[in-house]
């Protein structure tokens, strides 16, 4: 393995675990209230309860149809929107003739 390759796939492993082992420091310290940071272990154990039971796959359908709907709103309107600023004789900033 050359160390490029060792780097791109180590570098991410270290930041994922230094910022795990943050969050179970920060857990520890009881700096937050429980149900405002809850411990690794008890996230890892819901999360594999919400796969279980099915939850989980009909939330994450949920929101990709809400954030795909509001992306095409965005372009239905957002492009005659821009297409008539092109064709308008006002600009919001003068433009460039360079």
């Amino acid at each position: 393995m050359t160390s490029r390759k060792a780097e791109s796939i180590l570098l991410p492993l270290a930041v994922f675990a230094g910022g795990l082992a943050l969050w179970a420091l920060v857990w520890e310290a009881h700096l937050f209230h429980q149900s405002a940071l809850p411990s690794p272990v008890a996230v890892l154990h819901a999360f594999g309860a919400e796969i279980r039971n099915g939850r989980m796959l009909n939330d994450l359908s949920t929101s990709l149809f809400r954030v795909t709907i509001g992306f095409l709103i965005a372009v239905a309107l957002g492009i005659p929107w821009e297409s008539g600023w092109g064709t308008s004789s006002w600009r919001a900033l003068p433009s460039c003739r360079c």
